[in-house]
């Protein structure tokens, strides 16, 4: 009889250890949301590969990024693409716009914003075009993130996983969300709530389907130096009035 009351205390500690971890997909998303709302000082890269089928012929594509946002405004994205370079990046006081590969740049006295406002989070889904390239940037690994906790209801968890991020292999856990058409796999890391690889499907009406996969190599939470957010133009490069970033072309639509 007196090992009941140890018992009991163990039994306790338990019930309230197993309390304090995310109950389900519910609380995974919900601690994954919570986790991208505090980011304000981060360097993430990835690379995204795109897949297009129709008529059982695939075609693909892939992209790299790196997006850094530091301290006062300071942010820096740079993005490959079919082997065009962009960059845009800011000290938080002017903004530079640059096409390596053809040398050319410009800039611009006005910064822009680089938080996240809780009415802001999107969709797993949110549609780029009309938007310059650090807020696609944003929107595509950060932003569209800190909204998951409205899915918390309906996601399920598949599978558990490893993911290899900054060296070492991190513990997941699948979590599958259907949205508007689109199937979206997120694997997010158990410790941190971060989302390591994102493989999203959708159909579209004449048969096509179109797969982005998101795999993310590195996420650093701390402020990247500030030479980072310095423009530094290339050797033999010119200085232009204004370059349009191939990724911006739309947004004169807006």
């Amino acid at each position: 009889m007196r090992s009941l009351p140890i018992a009991l205390a163990i039994l306790s500690v338990a019930t309230i250890c197993r309390g304090a971890e995310p109950a389900g997909a519910a609380g995974i998303l919900r601690k994954t949301a919570e986790q991208y709302k505090k980011l304000t000082l981060y360097d993430i890269r990835a690379r995204m590969t795109f897949v297009v089928t129709k008529y059982g012929q695939s075609v693909s594509a892939e992209k790299k990024i790196e997006l850094m946002v530091g301290k006062d405004g300071a942010f820096r994205v740079e993005q490959e693409s079919n082997g065009v370079v962009e960059l845009r990046m800011s000290d938080g006081k002017t903004t530079w716009k640059a096409l390596p590969n053809q040398k050319v740049w410009s800039k611009g006295e006005a910064a822009q914003t680089v938080s996240i406002d809780d009415d802001d989070a999107e969709t797993p889904s949110a549609d780029p075009s009309r938007q310059d390239l650090f807020t696609q940037t944003q929107q595509a690994v950060v932003r569209r993130y800190s909204g998951l906790n409205r899915y918390a209801t309906t996601a399920q968890i598949e599978k558990e996983d490893r993911i290899k991020l900054n060296g070492s292999k991190i513990e997941c856990a699948v979590v599958r969300i259907r949205f508007q058409g689109s199937d979206n796999r997120l694997f997010i890391a158990k410790d941190s709530g971060l989302v390591l690889r994102h493989v999203e499907s959708t159909a579209k009406p004449d048969g096509t389907t179109v797969q982005v996969t998101t795999d993310f190599t590195r996420i650093e939470t701390e402020a990247p130096g500030p030479e980072n957010f310095t423009f530094v133009a290339l050797r033999g490069a010119r200085e232009a009035n204004d370059v349009t970033l191939p990724s911006e072309r739309n947004m004169s639509l807006v």
